[in-house]
């Protein structure tokens, strides 16, 4: 699957990932996470901040300017899809993960079409 994802979005793929599972999973969790990090000239250059569980950025950012263009394999797209569903179970998805669980959700449901 070919992505572009934003800066916030990179950050809340990785806040959904799980932290449990089997080695293969975890594997497979452990490329995602440092696929999507940010870079130290990222961090320098978005002012991005974490402060306990809270991550911030320079609000004057325009945030199409941080789109990094990825490609998931199956696996990562399978773990995503399955880390947004256990949040929507847990009622822990926000209106701003509508768009990013829209888009990998439909992606799942179209490669089940294929």
């Amino acid at each position: 699957m070919k992505i572009d994802l934003n800066l916030p979005a990179r950050i809340r793929l990785i806040d959904l990932m799980p932290a449990r599972g089997n080695l293969v999973t975890l594997k497979v969790v452990q490329d995602l996470t440092m696929k999507l990090a940010l870079s130290q000239i990222e961090i320098q250059l978005w002012k991005v901040l974490v402060d306990g569980n809270s991550v911030t950025w320079d609000p004057t950012l325009d945030l199409s300017k941080t789109l990094v263009s990825y490609d998931l394999g199956t696996e990562e797209v399978k773990i995503v899809c399955q880390a947004i569903l256990r949040a929507d179970g847990e009622e822990r998805l926000t209106v701003s993960d509508l768009p990013l669980a829209q888009l990998f959700l439909e992606e799942k449901s179209h490669a089940h079409e294929a």
